[in-house]
């Protein structure tokens, strides 16, 4: 047992070491990703709001967010849209540590991820998290 003068450290679950299962398998499926007709774009830790993802989504995307949610989907979707129609690349959004995202957010980027009553995917979401995110609904929509 740790004293009050020193500091606990805990071990991390997964040593970098002794890769887990799921990033080895997100490492093996990146692998086979062809770069020139997918754009992967990596978000560490999701934000619990949807104003502060679509902000980051944006940032990753490299565009300056506008002020309202409405607005950011919109430049949103305008990003992927150019990046399918004039550089031929179908963005993929990695959402890593998704788990951590509230059920709230998910029909959001459902939504801002699919186009004309979901007969067209602008992008594809690769939600990376814990074993609980497999029961999320609607996480394979395109």
């Amino acid at each position: 047992m740790a004293s009050a003068s020193s500091p606990v450290r805990l071990a991390p679950a997964n040593p970098p070491s002794l890769p887990c299962r799921r990033c080895r398998r997100v490492r093996a499926f990146l692998d086979t990703v062809d770069v020139n007709r997918y754009a992967l774009f990596r978000l560490g830790s999701p934000a619990s709001v949807t104003t502060g993802l679509y902000r980051d989504i944006l940032n990753i995307l490299s565009q300056k967010p506008p002020f309202s949610a409405a607005a950011m989907a919109t430049a949103i979707r305008a990003a992927f849209d150019t990046l399918q129609s004039a550089q031929r690349r179908h963005p993929i959004i990695i959402l890593d540590e998704a788990h951590l995202l509230p059920h709230a957010l998910i029909d959001p980027l459902r939504i801002l991820v699919s186009a004309q009553l979901d007969s067209v995917c602008l992008a594809s979401l690769l939600l990376i998290g814990q074993p609980v995110l497999s029961g999320v609904e609607g996480s394979n929509c395109c």
